[in-house]
């Protein structure tokens, strides 16, 4: 994601009924911020009101705000399977909660070189299942799972428990999603679970994250330690939703990677539209936020030869575009 690490990202088997997350083999490595093989569209909240893009600065570090329980909304699936031309990994749309941003001391607790997240939304194109080097390619010992234009675009699940160095990442593949729908998503910390979600409630007796998709427990993200401490996730986090791209370096320039338009939130700013829970519940995503404030990302400026290797496979600019106030926006590679 710009991301701090918008990261590594694996395909597992298809999502039972309820996951609780333990500790997984490690993936494929992520990425640093304004890496040359990762293009961003992008919306958080951080300390600060700014618009990041090449040329002002990397978007993650110090600027991040995480006191947030929870982020859900509308996201509109792009209306066809983007292109993806040789040398080209993925494009992904997603909803994600940082509970402990790469590079940051949270608590006291430092946030490892790629830090803790859960995250939710669609995938097109490969996804590594394990640490690989050098991805894609011929390599047969390590396990690729893609989506093509045949499969369709795919929902998927994902997070990385402390310490942040990608030993504790998991990727769930849910299942095929239906070009230009409307899907409502949730990641939520839940204190006390029981009462909705006992199972999750058992695994420990503690709480726990849950990601939702339409109104579906998707999974639970615990890994059965103490809340905060340093082998578990924190309880509160910050929210960001954007659209990413990932592809191998290509100093022609030619386009590799499509990021089709996907809207994230909607017009309505009390159901619907993105929202973000803080202390009294949750609030729109808007202009006058109880903690924070609104920041985005986007490369509007590239290509630019003089950004490089910041963004030299953009060979179309990305765009982050606002409507109302930041309770709906879109990422984008045309729109």
């Amino acid at each position: 994601m710009m991301r701090r690490r918008v990261a590594a990202r694996a395909l597992l088997a298809v999502l039972p009924a309820t996951l609780v997350m333990v500790h997984s083999v490690p993936a494929y490595a992520a990425p640093t911020p304004c890496s040359y093989n990762y293009d961003w569209a992008q919306q958080w909240v951080g300390t600060s009101s700014a618009f990041y893009h090449p040329g002002s600065g990397c978007p993650y570090g110090s600027t991040r705000y995480t006191g947030y329980s929870g982020l859900a909304g509308n996201l509109q699936t792009p209306a066809h399977y983007p292109s993806i031309a040789s040398g080209g990994i993925h494009s992904l749309g997603w909803f994600n909660l940082d509970t402990c941003p790469a590079g940051q001391t949270i608590g006291g607790q430092y946030c490892g070189s790629y830090g803790s997240w859960i995250q939710e939304g669609w995938v097109a194109g490969c996804i590594a299942k394990s640490a690989c080097g050098t991805c894609p390619g011929s390599d047969s010992s390590h396990t690729w799972l893609c989506t093509s234009s045949s499969d369709g675009i795919h929902l998927y699940e994902e997070g990385d428990a402390p310490p942040g160095d990608l030993s504790n990442y998991t990727v769930l593949d849910i299942g095929g999603l239906s070009y230009s729908s409307t899907i409502y998503l949730t990641i939520e910390w839940y204190p006390n679970p029981a009462p909705l979600y006992p199972d999750c409630a058992g695994w420990q007796g503690g709480g726990c994250w849950v990601s939702i998709y339409n109104g579906n427990k998707e999974a639970y993200w615990h890994t059965g330690g103490t809340p905060n401490s340093a082998d578990d996730f924190k309880t509160s986090g910050g929210p960001v939703v954007g659209s990413e791209i990932s592809s191998t370096y290509n100093s022609s320039g030619d386009p590799i990677v499509e990021m089709p338009t996907t809207v994230y939130g909607s017009s309505d700013p009390s159901t619907t539209g993105l929202r973000i829970k803080g202390a009294n519940g949750y609030v729109s995503w808007n202009t006058s936020l109880p903690s924070g404030y609104t920041m985005l990302y986007d490369e509007r400026n590239c290509p630019d030869s003089g950004q490089n290797p910041v963004c030299p496979n953009s060979p179309k600019p990305t765009y982050i575009s606002n409507f109302y106030n930041y309770y709906k926006v879109e990422g984008c590679d045309s729109c």
